[in-house]
């Protein structure tokens, strides 16, 4: 069960490599963080957890289901969460459907996780879901290093 001192996100990509790095970063933030190898695997944590998922960070490019059929099958199952679309590249059009739908936002692969990181907590901070009022703060600023990530 989550921590709700740490919001938990659910990441979704096909990439095992993007995965591990954001799992391992996110977790040393402010996060708990499910992981899925595509949308089958999210749908099947989204079953289990998602009365605990505060938001969704979903690739839109994967092999099993891409973003958008992913997308519908998990909003269908916890409507009200808000999820950021982190992809390097997609259908345009596709884009658009989703975020026409007013649960989505989107950061284009590549950034540097303390973007990934700073999109998050503002998203988590404008839906009232999402962030426990008890959370520690970041810094608002980037660390000296930053790591761009693929």
């Amino acid at each position: 069960m989550a921590d709700k001192m740490r919001p938990q996100l659910l990441v979704v990509d096909d990439d095992a490599s993007v995965l591990d790095i954001l799992k391992r970063y996110l977790e040393k933030s402010a996060f708990e963080v499910l992981s899925a190898r595509g949308g089958a695997a999210a749908i099947a944590l989204m079953q289990t957890h998602g009365a605990t998922i505060d938001l969704v960070v979903l690739d839109m490019t994967m092999p099993d289901m891409d973003g958008e059929m992913t997308f519908g099958e998990l909003h269908g199952l916890q409507p009200d969460v808000h999820f950021l679309i982190y992809t390097g590249g997609c259908d345009n059009a596709a884009l658009a459907r989703l975020l026409a739908t007013g649960f989505c936002s989107h950061l284009i692969k590549p950034t540097t996780l303390w973007m990934l990181e700073r999109t998050i907590l503002y998203l988590l901070s404008r839906h009232p879901r999402l962030l426990p009022t008890e959370a520690a703060p970041l810094p608002a600023t980037a660390p000296a290093a930053t790591v761009l990530l693929p």
